[in-house]
């Protein structure tokens, strides 16, 4: 199906070239999946290990919080994103203004949304998962002003592979989870706010580089 809406069909002159080109993709692409698997895990791993269990459930809810909002709000946004920067790549114009009109999109849908669960978590916390979790409250709100970040930073993401730089996404993965890997063993001795405010800061790092 997919080599019939390309209209693509496998025959003698493909080149090595252009094997080589997918190769390169494909192999980046991978190598920034297994990063950004490692770098999820990272976060917990310390929090369970420095803090404990509590604070692993704690951290866990916020986590599930946020990564389901951005699924429902931005993931859509992400996945379209690519093959469109693909197909305008080589139209600098049009590429640019793609960009523009994405932000645009994903800011206007997410700003007001993660803005308005941080400022609402110490209600609907209690109310939806009762007043043992009060205490995640704190991380909760921490965790989605994330989303901030967030609404740009995976849309970028997007645009930087589908221009064809996958080695790029790949090298801010990797830098995302060198960060993760020295800042949280520093900061958990602080409790779980400082090391999600860390996240936080890793976060907007990677978003500037």
């Amino acid at each position: 199906g997919f080599c019939a809406m390309a209209r693509w069909r496998p025959h003698f002159r493909t080149s090595f070239r252009d094997f080589r080109e997918l190769a390169h993709f494909n192999t980046f692409t991978i190598a920034t999946t297994m990063l950004e698997r490692a770098e999820g895990v990272v976060p917990g791993a310390v929090v369970g290990g420095m803090l404990g269990a509590e604070a692993l459930g704690y951290y866990n809810l916020a986590n599930r919080l946020f990564a389901q909002s951005w699924g429902i709000l931005l993931s859509p946004l992400h996945a379209v994103t690519l093959p469109v920067v693909a197909y305008a790549q080589s139209e600098p114009e049009t590429l640019r203004r793609v960009f523009r009109q994405g932000l645009r999109l994903s800011t206007a849908i997410s700003y007001p949304f993660f803005i308005g669960a941080a400022v609402a978590a110490p209600v609907f916390v209690p109310l939806f998962f009762g007043p043992d979790w009060s205490n995640s409250i704190l991380t909760v709100q921490l965790m989605m002003l994330m989303g901030v970040r967030s609404a740009t930073a995976s849309f970028t993401g997007a645009v930087i592979r589908g221009a064809g730089r996958p080695a790029s996404q790949a090298a801010l993965t990797a830098l995302g989870l060198v960060l993760a890997l020295v800042s949280l063993p520093l900061v958990a001795r602080f409790g779980l706010p400082a090391i999600v405010v860390a996240l936080l800061a890793k976060g907007l790092i990677t978003w500037v580089v």
